[in-house]
């Protein structure tokens, strides 16, 4: 009998280790969560519900979408690291995760506390805007025209604690100018000052003003690109008119550190195949976005090099 009971625990332990190993070959068994640290509607927000859409094709289970704006992305972080590294919740972010903890805006540096599944796409079409009235629409009349009326006298809306913060800071560094920064919140309450003229210049980009420059009511610069974008063939980019900025925005999938590295890579399978979709690149499109898929080593790489660049911004505007 005590032989008998003996091997009963032994096959019980056996099934238990057999069962275990199955749930994580099934992997996902249930609906996967992703964060967004940022407000519905944005392009954060579609282009993770534009992927998420074409993954659920390849996982068989759903991602629903939480948006958990605030404090530079911390919120959304936070709860991230504090909930089970069980392979079912991950945030989708971009950029601002590396630029506001370089700003002492985060504590949460990326490769600390990630465990990135990849990056899915990037865009260059971050541009400088004015409204209709201005009368200045290239980077040396702007330039002409604020130092003729007085350094220091244009508005420009800024957002604390991201990359448009830099950006705005280095044009003003570059250019020999001062504008007057105002806290403008989010894109579109940017938007909605620069059509008020509460402001005069706006770095957005330029999916996000494109209603309003083909209404008439925007003016647009320049975008801080390395060349021109496929999608915006008719708008030069500031090295264009020697102003050596550029700027490329990407966004990424990343689990908390600890998630077993098998379920980051069936995650960030799925989305190579989604991400390679005609369903995706179409819907990508209207943000001037081409899809190209980095894998998580390749991503880390990007980011690495990325955070060493704007590093430099920030030194060179502090």
């Amino acid at each position: 009998m005590k032989h008998a009971g003996n091997l009963c625990v032994a096959l019980t332990c056996a099934c238990a280790f057999a069962g275990a190993v199955s749930a994580g070959d099934a992997y996902p068994v249930k609906p996967i969560q992703v964060l967004i640290p940022a407000n519905p509607g944005g392009d954060t927000d579609m282009t993770a519900r534009f992927l998420a859409k074409e993954m659920e094709k390849y996982f068989g289970q759903p991602l629903p979408i939480v948006n958990m704006a605030g404090a530079a992305g911390t919120v959304a972080a936070n709860n991230l690291v504090s909930s089970p590294k069980d392979g079912y919740k991950t945030l989708y972010f971009h950029t601002d995760a590396i630029v506001a903890n370089l700003l002492g805006m985060s504590p949460y540096k990326w490769d600390e506390i990630f465990a990135v599944a990849g990056i899915p796409a990037s865009v260059a079409d971050f541009g400088l805007f004015t409204h209709k009235d201005s009368p200045f629409s290239t980077i040396a009349e702007l330039v002409a025209h604020a130092k003729g009326l007085g350094n220091g006298k244009l508005r420009y809306a800024t957002d604390t604690g991201s990359i448009n913060q830099v950006l705005g800071r280095l044009i003003q560094k570059r250019t020999g100018l001062a504008f007057i920064e105002i806290d403008g919140g989010n894109a579109a309450d940017r938007v909605a000052a620069l059509l008020g003229k509460r402001i005069d210049l706006v770095s957005l980009p330029y999916s996000v003003a494109k209603p309003y420059m083909e209404s008439g009511d925007f003016k647009c610069m320049g975008i801080m690109a390395e060349g021109r974008n496929d999608f915006l063939p008719d708008v030069p980019t500031f090295r264009e008119q020697s102003l050596d900025i550029a700027y490329v925005k990407f966004f990424f999938f990343g689990f908390a550190k600890g998630t077993v590295q098998s379920q980051v890579d069936a995650f960030s399978a799925a989305m190579a195949k989604a991400v390679g979709s005609p369903e995706y690149a179409e819907s990508i499109a209207r943000y001037n976005m081409i899809p190209k898929f980095l894998d998580p080593g390749e991503s880390a790489e990007f980011m690495k090099a990325r955070e060493a660049e704007y590093k430099k911004y920030i030194e060179e505007i502090l």
